[in-house]
């Protein structure tokens, strides 16, 4: 088995037209997992899923339903037995997939927070994130537009920033992007619920016309990641 497990996360803008580049990086650096927000998948009026299938992966989306542009997906490597635990309940852009190696039981999620979201959906938003820490080491990935955290300091100006704080806070988790992303701006977020779970964040290159740069992180599965939580039973 491997000794750990790649990511790739970003936001498309609409992944048709990267979809070739997509396939061509995940063979060229032989990537595990691939979270991708805005992807713009209409699969219910307009795409067929065999369109966005990546060999060797499945693919597990959650499309923005009545209205142009958002959704998001997880591709995740068929060794990882990847399966799907969103939950069915909500309009919150969001995947969540539990992975189990060899050494390793992983829930890994993709979250799309379009700008702006009103302390409601903010709500929403935080009680599936909260869900998707069950029982279980996490890896958050996603673009929640959050611009004005200054993750050094963990300090946040206006409410939707102390929001997004009080639930790291609250959940002992890290987050590990510490360069931007889009111009200025970190808005593509590595959040984990153990530190040595991930490690090698770099903020890359543009994937095609995007306008937000690739996130690569490693998790690594040697690491055994038990030892200090206490594990609910189901």
């Amino acid at each position: 088995p491997k000794k750990q497990i790649k990511i790739v996360s970003f936001n498309a803008r609409s992944l048709r037209n990267k979809i070739t580049e997509l396939r061509c990086l995940a063979l060229t650096e032989n990537i595990d997992v691939i979270a991708v927000t805005e992807t713009f998948i209409d699969t219910i009026n307009n795409d067929l899923i065999y369109e966005y299938s990546i060999e060797g992966f499945k693919f597990f989306n959650k499309d923005r339903l009545n209205r142009r542009g958002g959704g998001v997906a997880l591709y995740i490597a068929t060794w990882l037995n990847p399966v799907e635990i969103t939950p069915k309940d909500t309009n919150t852009e969001h995947v969540c997939v539990k992975v189990t190696g060899d050494e390793l039981a992983v829930n890994i999620s993709v979250t799309y927070r379009p700008p702006g979201q009103t302390q409601e959906l903010d709500n929403e938003m935080y009680r599936v994130l909260q869900q998707s820490l069950h029982n279980s080491e996490s890896v958050i990935l996603g673009d929640f537009n959050l611009p004005h955290i200054d993750w050094q300091t963990l300090n946040g100006v206006e409410s939707e920033s102390h929001r997004m704080l009080e639930f790291i806070e609250d959940y002992f988790l890290r987050q590990l992007v510490s360069e931007p992303t889009r111009e200025n701006n970190i808005l593509d977020l590595v959040i984990v619920s153990q530190d040595h779970l991930i490690n090698n964040v770099v903020v890359g290159e543009h994937l095609g016309s995007c306008d937000h740069k690739v996130v690569r992180a490693v998790i690594n599965t040697a690491t055994k990641v038990i030892e200090n939580k206490t594990l609910v039973p189901n």
